[in-house]
């Protein structure tokens, strides 16, 4: 990682309340969705005094980036998206799938 930062800098941003040692949200407290959570970010990249991010983002963090580079594309140089789709099987559940797939097709004995 210290090779890296030689030539840019990495900035790691966590969701509300996701961030280590959080604390509880009170009562009531309403979870921004994750459009609201991508038209936050460019107050982070305007804070850092960024031009543009290459974003790297897993599950949900991937879809609020993906939602960000789609509402703000001046700020976005590239992306790199894991598991974006909410609904994709696991390796686990794609594995059982194939599985029972080739049983499905042996004759009964």
């Amino acid at each position: 990682m210290q090779e890296i930062t030689k030539h840019f800098v990495v900035c790691h941003v966590d969701a509300p309340g996701q961030q280590v040692g959080a604390s509880q949200f009170p009562q009531g407290y309403q979870f921004p969705s994750m459009e609201q959570l991508a038209a936050m970010l460019p107050s982070v990249v305007q804070h850092f005094g960024f031009k543009y991010v290459i974003g790297i983002g897993v599950g949900a963090g991937a879809y609020v980036l993906a939602k960000f580079a789609l509402i703000f594309p001046d700020l976005v140089e590239g992306l790199v998206l894991v598991n974006i789709d909410p609904n994709g099987k696991g390796w686990i559940d794609w594995a059982a799938t194939k599985l029972s797939g080739l049983t499905s097709t042996l004759p009964d004995t």
